[in-house]
């Protein structure tokens, strides 16, 4: 599978912001370029710009990725208390050095804390450690409350990472969407200034309007300043979908 790679040099909104200001000139000036284009129109590029805005506004998957993020960790620190008491009944249960608390692996989850994925392993392990020794834990003193405590902390950060990957994984598809869609922007606007060319004479006020300029930040379009533009060959790679620009 292909990546998706931006063929402008300007960070998505600016692409947009231009090509808003670019809209204004072309819709006061579509007879001029319709004489030598027939296919262009101002609604055809209503439509790329339309486009252009919507996968630019905040999207839904970036705030629901940041919630889900914070509820992981919010179950990461549930699997940590639940722990302690893990712990203390495992030690009660079972002597110091017995084969069977050794299968707790009880000194391995400080580590396994340290990282996302191994703890979701570890406390599938340790659940069915748990309920593998109920009846020896229950006589240690465990009630049921404790094996509910436990299986719902293990359940709860599994369940809960399945959903924050799939969110990354459709994130990751969007993304690609949007640069695709942006590119047919740039192209609708690399389009017009290609016309502009033989409509207007260069260097005249009516070309420069339509000229792209070279590359980012601050660009003077008409009387509309939009960004400044830098030299072609400090431009470098352009991002792809997995530099994802905010």
């Amino acid at each position: 599978m292909s990546t998706a790679r931006r063929s402008y040099r300007f960070t998505d909104a600016q692409l947009v912001e231009l090509a808003t200001t670019t809209q204004n000139f072309f819709d006061a000036r579509i007879g001029d370029f319709q004489m030598y284009d027939t296919k262009i129109s101002s609604a055809w590029f209503d439509e790329l710009l339309e486009k252009g805005r919507d996968v630019t506004r905040d999207d839904f998957e970036r705030s629901l990725l940041r919630r889900q993020t914070e509820d992981v960790l919010t179950a990461m620190q549930a699997c940590v208390t639940v722990m302690r008491e893990v712990r203390y009944i495992v030690k009660r249960a079972f002597a110091k050095g017995s084969s069977a608390r050794l299968e707790f692996n009880l000194s391995a989850f400080s580590e396994a804390s340290n990282s996302q994925r191994e703890m979701i392993e570890y406390m599938k392990r340790l659940k069915k450690r748990v309920f593998d020794y109920r009846d020896t834990l229950t006589n240690a003193g465990a009630s049921e409350g404790f094996f509910d405590r436990v299986a719902t902390a293990a359940d709860d950060v599994d369940t809960l990472n399945e959903e924050q990957e799939s969110t990354k994984t459709i994130r990751k598809i969007n993304t690609a969407e949007r640069i695709e869609s942006l590119n047919e922007l740039y192209e609708g606007l690399r389009r017009i200034e290609e016309l502009a060319a033989v409509a207007y004479e260069p260097g005249t006020k009516e070309y420069g309007i339509f000229k792209l300029p070279v590359r980012s930040t601050t660009v003077t379009i008409g009387e509309n300043i939009v960004g400044e533009e830098t030299p072609t060959d400090a431009a470098g790679d352009l991002p792809t979908a997995d530099d994802e620009q905010v």
